[in-house]
């Protein structure tokens, strides 16, 4: 590897330690680090760098203030997780004396007898299927609604009650449900609503058996329920995904260009770092300053001393004095080397 390749891995290195955000805020003054030949030129490549960077930024903030009102989608493709819930509920001046449904696999849902909203302000008594918890592994799943008489379909989309279709009594039809999800990210949570749409799977076909086409049904009053007479309406499902429509709004957007800030400086401080590299890469002071050990070292070094402090404890702790060497006046030797002389004064003050 030649030199420059060494120094650039070295400097490469430092722009993605573990000290990056501090480092983000050293490149504001790392032309002053440069050999002044190169100052210059490192105060200009820093200045085209911070600039390209806050005109990106303002040039955002921009783009999200004017979008305010028409903000970005994010879109996605997510399974079903149910169909939402359904009321059969009476025609226009009748009454609902029983309706019932059935789902492919034969499952079991939970019902309710409700009075929903009508146009004309009017209640509607109506039979609440819920399917929001219906998974199926079948690869065309469908539901059927039944009632006695003439009946009118609503979903709850939109957060309101959508009309959906009608069917008078000894008449069947067949309709492709589809359903989206729309909602808002104000950045703090996320508001969403199913929304479904239909289309016709066939034109209605008078049947004689419209009653066996439910298999469980639920007295909505209790009144003699007639024997025939009854309408069908059966919804299939044929796509596999839901698509799911977010808007981002302002807050979201803001805090996304910040933690992109972060991800360009990184990119900046690369650029920096491959231009200006060391200048003394291997001397001895880089090296000290660059050693890496491990980061549990100082712990176990603790560690290892209390436990040598607790195997060999003081002498003065086992009950034995601790032999102390003579002065060096006793043994001979002088108190200062030669040719240094004692100040004058200085044995009163040690007699003192």
């Amino acid at each position: 590897m030649s030199p420059l390749a060494a120094r650039t891995a070295q400097n490469s290195h430092l722009a993605t330690s573990p000290a990056t955000g501090s480092r983000h805020m050293e490149l504001l003054t790392a032309h002053r680090r440069v050999d002044p030949r190169f100052r210059y030129m490192a105060m200009l490549l820093v200045t085209c760098l911070l600039s390209g960077l806050v005109a990106y930024v303002v040039l955002r903030v921009g783009e999200i203030t004017s979008a305010a009102q028409h903000p970005p989608v994010e879109t996605s493709l997510e399974p079903w997780d149910g169909v939402g819930r359904w009321a059969v509920c009476p025609g226009d001046f009748t009454e609902l004396k029983e309706a019932g449904y059935k789902i492919s696999g034969e499952t079991v849902m939970e019902t309710s007898i409700e009075y929903i909203p009508h146009v004309s302000g009017k209640s509607l008594h109506c039979l609440i299927v819920d399917l929001r918890s219906w998974r199926w592994s079948s690869k065309q799943p469908w539901f059927t609604l039944c009632g006695v008489g003439y009946i009118q379909i609503y979903v709850w989309s939109e957060e309101h009650w959508q009309y959906v279709a009608h069917e008078n009594y000894g008449n069947y039809a067949g309709f492709r449900v589809q359903k989206r999800k729309l909602g808002r990210h104000n950045g703090v949570d996320t508001n969403v609503h199913d929304v479904f749409s239909f289309s016709n799977w066939g034109e209605d076909t008078p049947i004689s058996d419209a009653r066996e086409r439910c298999s469980v049904w639920t007295p909505v009053l209790d009144q003699p329920t007639p024997s025939s007479g009854c309408g069908a309406l059966q919804f299939f499902i044929q796509d596999s995904y839901v698509e799911v429509h977010i808007e981002q709004g302002v807050m979201p957007q803001v805090w996304t260009l910040f933690g992109s800030v972060g991800g360009y400086l990184t990119i900046l401080s690369l650029i920096f770092n491959l231009c200006f590299v060391r200048k003394y890469p291997d001397g001895p002071i880089a090296k000290e300053y660059d050693a890496l050990t491990w980061t549990g070292e100082a712990w176990c070094s603790s560690l290892f001393a209390t436990v040598s402090q607790r195997r060999d404890p003081a002498p003065e702790t086992l009950g034995f004095s601790q032999r102390r060497d003579p002065a060096p006046e006793t043994l001979g030797f002088p108190v200062f080397p030669p040719g240094i002389r004692q100040p004058a004064g200085a044995n009163a003050q040690a007699s003192e």
